[in-house]
């Protein structure tokens, strides 16, 4: 069955610009419909979710000059891709230690590890996040257009790889955790603890609620 460029505009509930600006406010007004903009031969689309914030793909469907569907292609959002690296630099410069004598400290190599663990874990956790809503929505997408998904494997595949992820990322959080209540604080260093304990957090109440969506969406 041939999808038409006409067929996937109708899914758009407000045309918008696939810009920052757009985007930013999307997020701050709590705009949940399905956002897009539309060219001569390529359509983009998204939806915002509270569980994911501001991790959320923009889908972009490209057309032949019949306007028949050709391909789809995925990618995160322009305000996600600054305000998550942006976030992550700026941890990043506030890990390193702006006074020579912590160089010295003995457990210096053991708090930077542990700064190192949790960088790593902040790049997984919005990973994880991102993947698991992207599939959610592109079975929505598919599941509008009578589209089929017809390669097994790949979802088998990509299941495997959020298994192997949540493996790893569960016991790294809570190790996390862990050094936040029982080494940040008791040290006085409670930006550290405070803001390592929000995003690992937030990281476990999201993926688990993604699960159970996933689990509701499979069921229908």
């Amino acid at each position: 069955m041939e999808i038409t460029q006409k067929e996937v505009n109708q899914l758009i509930e407000t045309e918008k610009p696939n810009t920052f600006g757009a985007h930013f406010r999307g997020f701050f007004l709590n705009k949940k419909g399905v956002a897009g903009t539309i060219t001569s031969q390529e359509t983009q689309m998204w939806q915002p979710n509270q569980w994911t914030m501001i991790l959320y793909a923009v889908f972009t469907f490209k057309f032949d000059e019949q306007q028949h569907l050709i391909s789809i292609d995925t990618k995160l959002n322009i305000m996600g891709k600054i305000l998550f690296f942006g976030i992550f630099s700026v941890l990043f410069f506030l890990f390193i230690p702006k006074d020579i004598v912590a160089y010295q400290d003995d457990r210096f190599w053991i708090y930077t590890c542990i700064k190192i663990i949790f960088l790593v874990l902040y790049l997984i956790c919005g990973k994880v996040m991102y993947d698991s809503e992207k599939e959610l929505q592109k079975d929505a997408i598919f599941h509008r257009l009578d589209l089929e998904i017809d390669d097994e494997n790949e979802i088998n595949e990509h299941s495997l790889y959020s298994y192997f992820l949540r493996f790893l990322t569960y016991p790294l959080g809570l190790a996390t955790l862990y050094t936040c209540i029982f080494h940040f604080f008791p040290t006085h260093k409670y930006l550290h603890a405070t803001f390592g304990m929000v995003v690992i957090s937030a990281y476990f109440i999201t993926d688990i609620l993604l699960l159970f969506k996933r689990k509701k969406t499979k069921n229908k």
